[in-house]
């Protein structure tokens, strides 16, 4: 279709330096604008999209909350991104897992979120959930420091004022079938918070959270995404040349 693609590796995953566990969503923000500027050297004069799947829908949406006049991208793709912070968003993937009743799980999970938001140490963290059958999934909080860590760095985090500045073109994209994300509740809180002559949203029939199985994309996801990529770089390009998008993605769909 014409786009070149730049992605990267979040910290300490594949070649990138640092540490994964340590890093909020803030930062990794700053790690996007610092890609963005070096494919903005090497393409002068080639429009730039910010495009992040699932945790890196956060990452784009909160650096685009920052960005203003010439660093602002042409446009941002949050792709199963969710509306929510992550402790609701992770509230509710946990209640579709657990199914009905749920509220034993949930009331753990809310007493394990109050601990990461205040970053306690991992030691009380273990001591509400060892034992614990209700907690299910999430015992891997608590596997060892490296993961209570992390959790509690990205946790804490909430997206709503990063929305309600963003002022790049977005369209937000979910699977209908997405089971990790509050979908519903998402859009509200993008329709909400982002101005709507900016905001389209999309909701893919039979997508799930990665809209497909390895290469097999659900149709029409593809086509959703590069059709409002391509009107939104025509619009915005007096030549017809190509146009950029820089990538983001947490590399594990959670």
């Amino acid at each position: 279709a014409g786009f070149a693609v730049a992605s990267f590796d979040k910290r300490g995953a594949g070649d990138s330096g640092g540490v994964w566990w340590t890093t909020t969503i803030e930062e990794q923000a700053d790690d996007l604008v610092a890609a963005d500027a070096v494919v903005r050297d090497r393409l002068p004069d080639v429009p730039v999209a910010w495009f992040g799947h699932s945790q890196g829908g956060w990452v784009v949406v909160e650096a685009a909350g920052r960005a203003v006049g010439g660093r602002s991208p042409m446009a941002v793709v949050v792709n199963s991104g969710p509306g929510v912070g992550p402790a609701a968003q992770e509230r509710h993937a946990l209640a579709v897992a657990s199914g009905p009743p749920a509220d034993e799980a949930l009331l753990m999970y809310d007493r394990l979120v109050d601990l990461a938001r205040r970053r306690a140490p991992l030691t009380e963290a273990r001591a509400l959930v060892d034992g614990t059958p209700a907690i299910g999934g999430l015992a891997g909080w608590t596997a060892d420091e490296q993961a209570w860590t992390s959790v509690c760095a990205v946790i804490p985090y909430e997206p709503e004022p990063a929305q309600r500045r963003l002022t790049a073109p977005t369209l937000v994209v979910f699977g209908e079938l997405d089971p990790i994300v509050p979908v519903e509740v998402s859009i509200d809180a993008f329709r909400e918070r982002v101005d709507g002559e900016l905001l389209t949203v999309s909701v893919i029939p039979g997508g799930d959270h990665r809209m497909g199985d390895g290469d097999r994309l659900v149709s029409p996801y593809p086509d959703v995404v590069v059709r409002y990529l391509t009107v939104v770089a025509t619009r915005d390009m007096a030549t017809g040349r190509p146009s950029a998008s820089s990538s983001t993605d947490d590399g594990s769909g959670t």
